[in-house]
């Protein structure tokens, strides 16, 4: 106990932790006693202005980099710890309460990517933290007699994102608060949605490596020959006139895949074939597997992770299918129009503000079978319509949902909480 208590203090002491890390590199400054994990300061430099520290994320074994920096205006402390959420939560905690004097000017942003997972411990474990129980209040920490470090993060941040405009929206309202829906409209006024972005220089069909032939907005033919070459693949006919329906992702609830295994039949009563990659939840690959077993020759179900794959199914297919039942931003139907594949989607969070119904695809509100099957009826129908459909696919392929607007939005968050 007293060399953490040594620790502390160094953790609270800038001129201190500058000390250590200069004459003891490698030297503990910090311990997660609630999740196990150790922070190491491993150089310091930058003109004594800042202490880069390496710790090792117990869940995945990684080492992560956390940079802390104190400038001349002030102290600022970033952190990388690669979704690891739960010890970010923690050290946000401490960040607002036992080192706010260590760093009265650090401001901090709390993204919350799904609000679902939130880091809940019972209480008796709050004193390995280092929180005092004063934190522990219905205005705080305290969840229903837990810990919730979720909860933490959302009443003490300086400012709250999370991944797209209309789920940070429907996160405020009990369908999709997850218990928390009061906190989020008690601090409505700092929250806003930023869209996550995708890195065209992996997803993109004019570059890609994995597809059979790469094409572009200007020179479709391309994806001609990777939808044959898909169709070999999954022992498909090779039908250059019938549309392939996607799905890709994990096979899980939330994901919408047992509304898609209900209302398969009303989508594969019609001339389609169907691909769907992914692995999950193992009542959901066994639905998936029997719906292949009961259409052979018509679908192709793919139980496994496969990066490559999933690069030449978007290149591969016409339309993809996404009927989440919540989804924070959604990234496949973001490489689907990169790839001109037509998304259908259902109207929630991420694939609201990203899909424009009858414009870059097809949308439908409800969680249900029909109105899926709905959807799915107007993306066959136009596909007839040569014409039509090559107007969704330029539409689509148009778009722009790279990280350079992101980080400009990120960017402008971040210039706005150091004025």
């Amino acid at each position: 106990m007293a060399e953490l208590a040594q620790i502390e203090l160094l953790d609270n002491r800038w001129d201190e932790a500058k000390a250590a890390a200069l004459d003891e590199p490698g030297r503990l400054l910090y311990r997660s006693h609630l999740l196990g994990a150790d922070m190491r300061i491993t150089n310091y430099g930058g003109g004594n202005t800042s202490a880069k520290v390496k710790q090792r994320d117990p869940l995945t074994g990684k080492d992560v980099e956390v940079l802390w920096v104190k400038g001349s205006g002030g102290d600022v402390g970033t952190m990388k710890l690669d979704g690891f959420a739960t010890l970010y939560m923690e050290k946000l905690q401490h960040l607002k309460t036992i080192y706010r004097g260590a760093f009265p000017k650090t401001k901090s942003v709390f993204t919350v990517h799904n609000l679902a997972y939130q880091g809940r411990f019972w209480k008796e474990e709050l004193p390995l933290t280092g929180i005092g129980w004063n934190h522990f209040n219905f205005l705080d920490l305290e969840y229903y007699d837990q810990i919730n470090f979720m909860k933490g993060g959302l009443v003490h941040a300086d400012a709250l994102t999370t991944v797209s405009p209309t789920y940070a929206h429907e996160i405020q309202h009990p369908v999709h608060g997850w218990g928390l829906d009061g906190v989020l409209r008690d601090r409505a006024s700092r929250l806003r949605g930023i869209l996550n972005g995708v890195d065209y220089d992996e997803w993109n069909p004019e570059t890609d490596p994995h597809i059979a032939v790469k094409y572009t907005v200007k020179s479709m033919n391309g994806k001609a020959i990777c939808k044959a070459a898909l169709q070999r693949r999954c022992g498909l006919p090779a039908r250059p006139d019938v549309p392939v329906v996607a799905m890709v992702g994990r096979l899980a609830a939330q994901k919408g895949v047992d509304l898609f295994v209900h209302g398969a039949d009303g989508i594969l009563h019609n001339d389609v074939q169907m691909v769907v990659l992914g692995t999950g939840e193992k009542w959901l690959e066994d639905a998936v597997r029997s719906t292949a077993w009961r259409y052979p020759g018509k679908f192709s179900a793919q139980i496994a992770f496969d990066n490559a794959f999933a690069h030449q199914i978007m290149a591969g297919s016409d339309l993809l299918l996404v009927p989440s039942k919540y989804e924070p931003c959604g990234l496949t139907q973001l490489y689907a129009l990169r790839y001109g594949t037509i998304p259908v989607v259902r109207s929630t969070g991420g694939l609201v503000d990203t899909v424009q119904h009858g414009v870059t695809g097809f949308r439908f509100d409800d969680y249900t079978p029909p109105s899926m099957q709905w959807a799915m009826g107007e993306a066959l129908g136009t596909y007839r319509n040569s014409a039509q459909w090559a107007k969704l696919q330029s539409a689509g392929m148009g778009r722009d949902y790279s990280w350079d607007a992101s980080a400009r939005e990120y960017l402008k968050l971040y210039e706005s909480l150091s004025r």
